[in-house]
């Protein structure tokens, strides 16, 4: 939750100096924001579309630029992030995650299907007492580097 304040204080903060009368041009940062959504696990290119693999390198493009002007870049996602590609879908996303760590992504939505893959392992649905309907979810959670955002769910 502090990631969070500390970034929505940033986001405040760079807004309000903007707005500043009399803002010279030197103390104008330039902050990129990034937004992807509908991933869906698409890790490698396919076809005319590059993947993660070279948004990854668009961002890091990006990252440079911004570094040398003084800025930032803000990277963020808008849910279902790994359901839907073979090289995700083995792993349950976690390949995905890693992927996310690696690009600093700065917050992530929890999509619809984040759920997909229910209890953690290989059954698709809870079978015994002790199968969390959640648990795939949840381990996505602890391995990734970047708060997961969500409302209107009760655990």
């Amino acid at each position: 939750m502090s990631r969070i304040y500390g970034l929505s204080v940033l986001l405040l903060s760079i807004f309000i100096a903007a707005c500043s009368p009399g803002a010279d041009e030197q103390d104008i940062v330039t902050i990129s924001v990034v937004g992807t959504n509908d991933v869906h696990g698409a890790l490698l290119p396919e076809g005319e579309l590059g993947g993660l693999v070279a948004f990854s390198a668009r961002v890091n493009a990006l990252r440079e630029a911004r570094k040398a002007d003084g800025g930032a870049v803000l990277l963020i996602d808008a849910g279902d992030m790994w359901q839907g590609t073979l090289e995700s879908n083995l792993s349950e996303g976690a390949a995905v995650v890693r992927v996310y760590n690696e690009l600093e992504v700065a917050a992530a939505a929890i999509g619809n299907h984040e759920f997909d893959f229910g209890p953690e392992g290989p059954r698709a649905v809870p079978v015994e007492a002790t199968d969390d309907p959640r648990g795939a979810l949840k381990q996505r959670i602890r391995e990734a580097q970047f708060p997961m955002l969500a409302a209107n769910l009760i655990d």
